[in-house]
């Protein structure tokens, strides 16, 4: 009888994350339990979902022994496939610096934070049965480990009062190894997010607004760490929810520049 093996050995396992004997004893436990093999091999596959959508090319100068297709082949299990993730290099993905006033179209690498999180957002929001890695149930579960990947203490706040309860969140890809994603759900199901990840500059910013693809999205640096609201709502619902965010993870309030806007 192997082991038992619990979800964080599992997460650790799609990451790569293990040492060989523990890699060893999650694959034979995912040969003997099919429901968590399948659940291995979905969360594989977002991954390499999501490395494609940033950039096709990412995988061209990937040494033949961490390309996704050798790694598949040395699978142990028709479920299970070896996590592809560790290898992305997102070239598509270069965390820009903000500058205090809202951006225009000509700055494409500044709004990289902007587009990430709402391609996350696109996503994974219109999913109905596995929207998150970690649900709510595990919101301490979630807090640890995506602090641990990110390498920064997160939080995750509370949007109760407008009208959002929390649905769980999810580590994603990205520049510098990793992102988090916060997904939150209100009576009528409309879904915002909250993107985190680590910043290339140690700088500060005010609110930034942009709109891409009917989507909206405010976002704003503090020291090492870049954050993003997203939600496919009205500009001022959404300013009202990424206030409420900001008061949270954050102090003072943020300054907003109202008189511009851009849409990607």
């Amino acid at each position: 009888m192997t082991k038992h093996i619990n979800e964080s050995d599992l997460h650790a396992y799609v990451d790569q994350q293990l040492s060989g004997d523990r890699r060893q004893a999650v694959e034979a436990w995912l040969e003997e339990h099919p429901e968590d093999a399948e659940k291995v091999r979905r969360w594989q596959q977002q991954n390499l979902a999501i490395a494609r959508q940033y950039d096709t090319r990412q995988w061209q100068h990937t040494p033949d022994h961490l390309r996704p297709e050798t790694i598949l082949q040395r699978q142990r299990h028709a479920y299970v496939a070896v996590a592809a993730s560790v290898v992305l290099v997102l070239c598509g993905m270069v965390a820009g610096w903000f500058a205090h006033d809202i951006h225009d179209d000509g700055q494409p690498l500044r709004q990289s934070l902007a587009r990430s999180a709402v391609m996350a957002h696109q996503v994974f929001t219109v999913e109905v049965r596995h929207p998150v890695e970690v649900g709510a149930h595990q919101e301490q579960h979630l807090v640890a480990w995506l602090s641990k990947r990110l390498g920064h203490p997160l939080r995750i706040p509370s949007l109760e009062t407008e009208g959002y309860q929390l649905v769980g969140g999810r580590l994603l890809p990205s520049s510098d190894g990793a992102a988090a994603q916060m997904m939150f759900e209100d009576t009528a199901g409309t879904r915002v997010t909250i993107y985190a990840q680590r910043s290339l500059t140690t700088t500060q910013t005010a609110f930034q607004f942009s709109e891409i693809d009917g989507v909206n999205v405010f976002y704003w640096l503090d020291q090492d760490i870049s954050y993003a609201v997203i939600g496919a709502i009205e500009r001022a619902a959404l300013l009202d929810v990424a206030t409420l965010v900001y008061r949270q993870l954050e102090q003072p309030t943020p300054t907003l520049v109202p008189h511009k806007t851009t849409s990607l």
